[in-house]
């Protein structure tokens, strides 16, 4: 069977998942897929396991930590008709894909994401909504920390973001310039989004679709640098500034939670 899918996964912020993942995959997903992963400095140790145990990953090493650099470098390489970006910290439900794919092909949805859960029981967001008044930007994740018993009430959703812990896009729109690799760390999604709707095409959620993101790993001694290296905040806030610029939205008070997070986010893995 041709696969009509290819599936990326990035190195988000952290090693020690990657191979968890890769079996939630596999263990997880009956279409044909092509896979590719990015190696940004991954440690040999992981990458002989993955050459001894796995068949048909394409390996592609990256220069950068940061998703959308690398991403959009890859664009050339892709030929199949959806293409979906991973995280390495990333379990998986049975039937991921194939709803992923039901909501693609049942509505105008350039882009579509499942519903998001963490902390195992709690929900992360079921897509994001974006709220503009006189320039002022702001983001809202829908449904976050609500248990995840809610989910078999909801259906799927127009939204105005998904995240690229788990994405999927019409390869297609890849091709039409939609990536930014000037936008490191912070709203490189959301961008994504945007640009994708200035193109005539909506973003979905389904829940029917269910990953969970594992966030709430100590940090091994190898994967400090690459935790340091992902995470900045002198980044963080020239991402902001040229996303406003951007777009034409204030530079003000409104990105306070995302620099909040930053700024904790750090602190909390590297007791800073």
């Amino acid at each position: 069977m041709v696969a009509t899918i290819t599936i990326v996964m990035n190195i988000r912020e952290n090693y020690s998942q990657t191979i968890k993942t890769i079996e939630s995959l596999i263990k997880n997903t009956t279409l044909s897929y092509r896979f590719i992963f990015i190696d940004y400095k991954v440690p040999e140790f992981i990458k002989t396991y993955m050459n001894h145990h796995y068949k048909n990953i394409e390996i592609i090493i990256s220069d950068s930590p940061y998703p959308s650099k690398t991403l959009y470098n890859i664009i050339p390489m892709l030929n199949t008709t959806y293409t979906l970006f991973l995280d390495n910290n990333i379990l998986f439900n049975p039937f991921w894909l194939e709803k992923l794919i039901e909501c693609m092909e049942t509505t105008n949805a350039g882009i579509v994401g499942p519903i998001y859960l963490f902390n195992k029981n709690e929900i992360h967001m079921f897509g994001g909504d974006i709220t503009i008044t006189n320039n002022n930007f702001m983001e809202n994740h829908y449904l976050i920390h609500q248990d995840k018993k809610i989910i078999r009430k909801l259906k799927p959703r127009k939204c105005s973001f998904v995240e690229y812990h788990c994405l999927m896009i019409r390869t297609e729109l890849l091709k039409q310039n939609v990536l930014d690799p000037s936008l490191l760390m912070i709203h490189e999604h959301i961008d994504l989004s945007l640009k994708v709707k200035d193109l005539g095409y909506d973003t979905y959620v389904t829940p029917y679709s269910v990953i969970e993101y594992v966030n709430d790993v100590k940090l091994n001694d190898y994967e400090i640098e690459l935790f340091k290296e992902r995470w900045n905040v002198d980044i963080a806030e020239k991402d902001i500034e040229y996303f406003c610029k951007k777009w034409g939205f204030n530079y003000n008070t409104s990105f306070d939670n995302v620099r909040n997070f930053v700024k904790t986010h750090i602190k909390k893995y590297l007791h800073i």
